[in-house]
């Protein structure tokens, strides 16, 4: 998985390159080293809901999947009016980590949730 090569890269608000990722940095850098064209949908740092990040999703061609497979995309809202991207590994997530700092491999904890998974356009 090509997200994997970004583990450790710094966390960046609004992160797109080797300065740092966010979330979204991290999906379109991860797609980009697969050798995906993707269409970059626009996340404000703070004040999106998830109805319209799930539209923004939509707009770019991704499409909601109801179960997720390795490389999917996890969209949530850890905090309200602000919603988080991931990448599904089968067991857990590759994400841009705010709090520590970086790209991180982690499991998902039990009872944590995800709003929707989302497939790559190919």
């Amino acid at each position: 998985m090509a997200a994997r090569e970004r583990i450790g890269t710094r966390f960046r608000p609004q992160g797109r390159g080797a300065e740092g990722l966010d979330c979204l940095g991290l999906l379109l850098s991860a797609g980009q080293a697969a050798g995906l064209e993707l269409a970059a949908p626009h996340f404000p740092l703070r004040g999106m809901r998830l109805q319209e990040a799930r539209e923004r999703l939509a707009a770019a061609g991704f499409r909601e999947v109801a179960k997720a497979a390795p490389g999917d995309v996890m969209l949530g809202a850890p905090a309200s009016l602000q919603v988080h991207l991931a990448l599904w590994t089968g067991s857990g997530v590759i994400e841009a980590h705010a709090g520590l700092g970086r790209v991180v491999e982690r499991r998902v904890g039990a009872g944590e949730s995800w709003d929707s998974v989302w497939r790559l356009p190919m």
